[in-house]
């Protein structure tokens, strides 16, 4: 019939025609929750109770069979019916390999060798590996694909030797989206409709195609990335959300109020929502909530990605860097991660110094504008990553280039410019390079190799040494190793709470 946004459902809904037998919601989790509620509303009446409604976890065996056996059950008073078949992954593509191969070795580490042969068989169905077929290659091309160590294949040989002794054949279950594609086909009785709400789809299924033509699609999806129009769509979203809050109970949100809410909350829709409804009812009368309401009644619960911390450590930017260092460790972010994110980002900030301090570096100019950067720095750029090429193959005694002589890229990630389309993050890296000398760059690697042995050896606490090496990173060396590799404690800068 129809695909439509999640913005275009109440239109929908509020035409003269009645209610579809068959509903897709996927997407944002909130917003799946309030699409189905209008839907119900709309084929049960607003006031309806809630047990009229048979809901199903989609995530539980036999949960699309059972959907569909009740669906199909004619009700004894002959009203309306609504089946809710929620979170389903019929509509994802394939198995995660990884995650099952992973669950074989678990289990025949745990000596439960019929599980783990389960789960083995269920990745060479999905690869369409009969037992017999997998050699050493077969092997190390399954744990290729799963991103696993293909050195350490002892115990999936272990493993598919006991499937072939046992004579276990992979057979592909039977695909649960065959059995909706063929209900739907048939039909459903009139007055009865079911709703599948999930958390993605691919869109390329044939499942999905079917129900696209057969019932209504809803696209509840939130863009999740941090670029600028994912970041717009994203904004866009709270501010309809604050507004549906506030507008019935006639107050309005300050700009500071605002941008102060969603510092606090990140992107988390439902946190979003009930901690608006928090301010609105913590501010009674009053008709405005303020960015000091925000600061008495909240606490901050959003989540910050590495890439903020790395930001902030790229602008040498002290205050920032230790906040979001709080910020990530008080979310669980392992130490040894926020090095690795640390040793990732200088790598790249010495390549990035490299250049700029090589001949072709001189087409850079401190903080020019990004088309400039596009017009006269790029073909530089693109030029010094072939001389690098031609360096790395030279080193590795391929002066040819392996296939042909006219390759200009090296098996390397040493090159600056990875997607000519795509050079934004590059002006960045360079905007960043231009904080650090090369030689404080490389003192930072010898800070880096002391951090990692103390994280892995020293009684120092964790946050301490990672502390002291941002200390060292951003304000050229003010903390000092301890003989044994750990960092002694920086004054704190009152970014941070302890």
């Amino acid at each position: 019939m129809t695909t439509i946004g999640y913005q275009q459902l109440d239109r929908h809904l509020d035409a003269s025609q009645p209610a579809a037998s068959l509903y897709l919601v996927f997407g944002e989790e909130m917003l799946c929750q309030e699409a189905v509620r209008a839907i119900v509303a709309k084929v049960l009446g607003p006031s309806a109770p809630a047990h009229r409604v048979d809901r199903i976890d989609g995530s539980a065996p036999g949960a699309l069979a059972e959907a569909l056996a009740r669906v199909n059950t004619y009700s004894l008073l002959g009203d309306a019916k609504v089946v809710l078949l929620s979170d389903t992954t019929v509509f994802e593509s394939g198995l995660d390999t990884r995650a099952y191969l992973e669950k074989a070795r678990t289990a025949l580490e745990n000596d439960a060798p019929d599980k783990a042969a389960r789960a083995l068989l269920a990745v060479l169905a999905a690869h369409q590996l009969p037992p017999a077929e997998v050699d050493a290659e077969a092997r190390r091309q399954l744990l290729d694909a799963a991103g696993m160590d293909t050195g350490n294949d002892g115990w999936l040989e272990t493993l598919v030797d006991r499937c072939r002794s046992l004579d276990l054949a992979a057979s592909s279950p039977a695909d649960p989206a065959d059995a909706l594609a063929e209900a739907v086909a048939r039909g459903f009785p009139a007055g009865h409709h079911l709703i599948v709400t999930a958390a993605s789809v691919d869109r390329r299924r044939k499942i999905f195609k079917t129900i696209t033509a057969a019932g209504v699609v809803v696209d509840a999806s939130v863009p999740a990335g941090a670029r600028r129009a994912e970041v717009e769509a994203q904004q866009h979203l709270l501010r309809d959300q604050a507004q549906r809050i506030l507008s019935p109970r006639a107050k309005r949100l300050e700009p500071a109020a605002y941008e102060a809410l969603v510092e606090m909350t990140g992107f988390e829709l439902r946190t979003f929502c009930t901690s608006l409804e928090k301010l609105a009812d913590y501010t009674g009368p009053r008709d405005t909530i303020t960015a000091e309401d925000v600061r008495q009644v909240l606490r901050r619960s959003k989540k910050d990605p590495i890439y903020a911390f790395t930001g902030a450590v790229g602008k040498r930017s002290l205050g920032q860097a230790l906040f979001y260092l709080d910020s990530l460790l008080n979310g669980g972010t392992h130490p040894l991660q926020v090095l690795a994110a640390l040793a990732n980002l200088v790598r790249r900030l010495i390549v990035a110094r490299g250049f700029l301090d090589s001949p072709e570096g001189c087409s850079w100019r401190r903080r020019m504008a990004y088309p400039e950067f596009q017009r006269q720095v790029v073909p530089k750029l693109l030029a010094h990553d072939a001389h690098l090429a031609e360096r790395v193959r030279s080193w590795r005694g391929d002066p040819e280039g392996g296939k042909s002589r006219r390759s200009t890229k090296a098996d390397t990630d040493l090159a600056l410019v990875k997607n000519p389309k795509s050079v934004y993050p590059v002006y960045q890296l360079l905007l960043q390079a231009e904080n650090y000398s090369a030689a404080h760059l490389e003192a930072v690697l010898q800070r880096l190799a002391q951090a990692d042995r103390a994280l892995k050896s020293s009684a120092a606490p964790a946050r301490w040494t990672v502390e002291a090496l941002l200390w060292f990173i951003c304000q050229g060396g003010t903390a000092k190793p301890q003989a044994d590799g750990s960092a002694s404690r920086p004054q704190s800068t009152g970014a941070m709470g302890r």
